[in-house]
């Protein structure tokens, strides 16, 4: 193993001392094998604490670690310092040299040391990847209840939630109810499904409250005076929630809050929007208030001018509720079909944006000039391999 040039350096100078004071030159392969094993400190002194062993407890002392206090036993007589535990000659090259002391060849002396060493980590029990499954499943429908069900639950039906949901999954995947029981740590984690699905719809408006309002991000004086304003605006009457603010036409049909929804369910072929089409066809009231009051709390922290980390906002539950009242009297009457279609509507774009709509198919039926040409295929392929076992 070849050494870096500051060690071969080192071993030159370490030849040198020895061949003044014994008259005896060592090889340079030899130094330098010994300065690669050994490893000295480098040449300023530095202090370290260390115990002394000794009968009835131990006493702290400081050690120069300058120089190796260990015993030559190269050709000839260092003269470097005294062979016991003694320091160096003034001037002197520390020297690199293994123990006689029953210690193993190269190692420096043992010393306790006062640092306390901390444990090692415990390995984590290995996984199961059905459990996995499980558990991914049971997330998956929690998620999907809170956003068309019950998006604020108390602590009594959020348990209840996932004591139910955990048995649907372990029954879909051909398990009994007492294959596995959740641990404490499955519970800290099912219990945040709520408080993920919320927050993954804040940032959702995040990104696109600026533009479908019309506020300014990092204002000047002026433009955080127009942004204060505008929300202010937006919040009177609840006029963010229409398509036409200024006309109060189009209630409930803002364009942001469809985008919401292909951001947060139907981001990919794999979204629980998609997996789980049969409670977002057509999309829920439940799901339309809770987009709604999340969108009302982001204005709100539009409300000096400048977008600030939180407010204080009445309860959420009972504005989700009003939300929710207001959406189900478009349910009712003459307007019942009209809302139903157009809530459906929202639906099946979101499919075609998400890759599985009608508009990208991934197998289509064929055409019989299609199949005929399938036929022929498969015919002249039995053909040749009739021929080849019976020539």
């Amino acid at each position: 193993m070849a050494a870096d040039p500051e060690r071969k350096m080192g071993a030159r100078r370490i030849r040198e001392a020895i061949f003044e004071r014994t008259g005896t030159m060592l090889t340079r392969e030899y130094v330098t094998e010994m300065v690669q094993i050994h490893d000295p400190p480098r040449w300023k002194p530095k202090k370290r604490k260390t115990v002394a062993a000794e009968e009835g407890g131990a006493g702290e002392q400081n050690a120069e670690m300058g120089d190796w206090n260990q015993p030559w036993d190269g050709p000839g007589t260092s003269g470097l310092g005294s062979d016991e535990q003694g320091p160096a000659l003034e001037g002197s090259v520390p020297v690199a040299g293994p123990s006689n002391s029953g210690s193993i060849r190269g190692r420096r002396t043992a010393v306790a040391s006062s640092v306390p060493k901390y444990p090692r980590r415990k390995k984590d029990p290995p996984v199961d990847l059905m459990v996995l499954a499980v558990l991914q499943k049971t997330e998956e429908k929690l998620r999907v209840y809170y956003s068309t069900q019950n998006p604020f639950p108390t602590s009594e039906e959020r348990e209840a939630a996932i004591a139910q949901h955990f048995s649907y999954a372990l029954a879909e995947c051909g398990h009994n109810e007492s294959w596995y029981k959740l641990t404490d740590l499955n519970m800290v984690s099912l219990r945040q499904c709520d408080l993920n699905l919320r927050t993954s719809i804040h940032q959702a408006i995040h990104r696109y409250l600026p533009a479908a309002y019309g506020l300014v991000i990092n204002p000047d004086t002026m433009q955080e005076q127009q942004n204060r304003a505008r929300v202010a605006w937006l919040l009177e009457d609840s006029r963010y929630v229409y398509e036409l603010p200024d006309r109060r036409e189009g209630r409930f049909q803002h364009p942001v809050i469809s985008e919401i929804i292909h951001n947060v369910w139907f981001n990919s072929t794999h979204s629980i929007g998609c997996t789980y089409q049969e409670f977002f066809n057509p999309i829920r009231n439940e799901t339309l208030a809770l987009i709604l009051t999340t969108i009302r709390y982001d204005l709100l922290r539009w409300q000096t001018g400048i977008l600030v980390e939180s407010v204080v906002q009445a309860d959420e539950t009972r504005i989700y509720e009003e939300f929710l009242q207001a959406l189900l009297q478009f349910d009712t009457g003459l307007m019942a079909p009209l809302w139903r279609r157009y809530r459906a509507s929202i639906f099946r774009r979101a499919l075609v944006i998400a890759g599985i709509g009608p508009g990208s198919a991934l197998v289509r039926p064929l055409t019989t000039e299609e199949m005929q040409r399938e036929h022929e295929h498969l015919r002249i392929r039995f053909e040749y391999d009739c021929v080849r076992e019976h020539p």
